[in-house]
């Protein structure tokens, strides 16, 4: 997959800005439609008004944490509970914020560089990580904050309209079709990942996971996803260091008379 890129010579923030606004309004933002009308139209047979639904892609903007919003906002529960049912889901987004901060080089600066920064961390989520991980090694570091924020923009921009169209087409979609769309993002995600996919640990813990995720479900359900990344992490992990044992493995001299 391509993002666009601006020239390598440009200073301007504004055309870096621009060509990461291009980037998100192609494949990312076509995935993210797609999810997002399945949200919407989710979130009105849930209960949810049309403001708090788009409301919710604004401030979560990760469909797991909006539909645990949701579902529990249906069934009354309380609202610190909620917050922490929301918080625990978005956990998982802060081990990918910082390598990606790492590409921003030094995070010193005054009060503006500091809110720059917290904004691009409201825009991290599946699609965006992505996006920036495979763009950012690519740009000269006066590039970067740009194109995140015009990139982050654009993908945000097109979920928050695509909840709204999903919200007012909900009586019209039939509810496999939602469950579907709401899934095309995380499959998205795989596709675009599975392209980077190289050395025999990666491909091991894919398959190990995958395997044992399976074994695992219909038994164990609601830690089957849990039991696979584990195994499978940890199976990767063994398999790349024995590779890299046997690499660091000094030859034995030639024995042989001459």
């Amino acid at each position: 997959m391509t993002y666009h890129l601006p020239p390598p010579a440009s200073t301007s923030s504004l055309v870096a800005w621009r060509a990461g606004l291009i980037s998100g309004l192609g494949a990312p933002g076509l995935a993210l439609i797609a999810s997002f009308i399945g949200f919407g139209a989710l979130a009105r047979e849930l209960g949810l008004s049309l403001p708090q639904s788009m409301l919710s892609t604004v401030t979560i903007w990760a469909v797991p944490g909006q539909m645990a919003l949701a579902e529990m906002q249906a069934l009354e529960a309380d609202f610190f509970a909620i917050v922490v049912a929301v918080t625990l889901i978005n956990a998982r987004f802060l081990p990918m914020t910082l390598p990606l901060f790492a590409y921003l080089g030094s995070h010193r600066g005054g009060i503006a560089r500091k809110a720059s920064l917290y904004g691009l961390g409201q825009f991290v989520a599946l699609t965006f990580w992505t996006g920036s991980m495979r763009v950012m090694p690519l740009l000269p570091m006066a590039q970067r904050m740009p194109w995140l924020y015009g990139f982050g923009l654009s993908c945000i921009g097109v979920s928050i309209v695509a909840t709204g169209v999903g919200y007012a087409a909900a009586s019209a979609l039939p509810v496999a079709l939602k469950l579907a769309l709401v899934f095309l993002n995380p499959l998205f995600f795989l596709l675009v990942f599975s392209a980077d996919v190289k050395g025999a640990g990666n491909i091991a813990a894919i398959l190990a996971g995958a395997a044992i995720g399976l074994a695992v479900h219909p038994f164990w359900p609601d830690w089957s996803l849990m039991a696979g990344g584990v195994v499978g992490d940890s199976f990767a992990f063994v398999i790349g260091e024995k590779m890299g044992a046997r690499r660091s493995k000094p030859a034995e001299p030639d024995s042989r008379e001459p």
